[in-house]
């Protein structure tokens, strides 16, 4: 998976990906809440990760989606609806 991380990565953790097929319905944890906060993470880079990502890594469960927004490398951890 990813291994290395550079300087100007955030990380996002445990933000659980609800999909339509339409309709995309984000449900943020108290977890990503937090690091949201802490980071200065906006939520629209969040949602725009996850509609249009660079990069997909999938591990068991989880979904990784990784986009390069503003010079930094946006990492969202999602799990479907029905793995919650």
């Amino acid at each position: 998976m990813l291994n290395r991380k550079p300087s100007n990565f955030l990380h996002v953790r445990h933000i659980k990906l609800i999909s339509g097929i339409a309709s995309v319905d984000i449900f943020y944890t108290l977890h990503a809440e937090e690091k949201i906060a802490d980071r200065k993470v906006h939520k629209v880079w969040i949602e725009e990760t996850i509609k249009a990502p660079d990069r997909i890594f999938r591990d068991g469960i989880k979904h990784y989606v990784v986009k390069k927004l503003n010079g930094k490398t946006l990492q969202v951890v999602c799990i479907s609806k029905k793995n919650i």
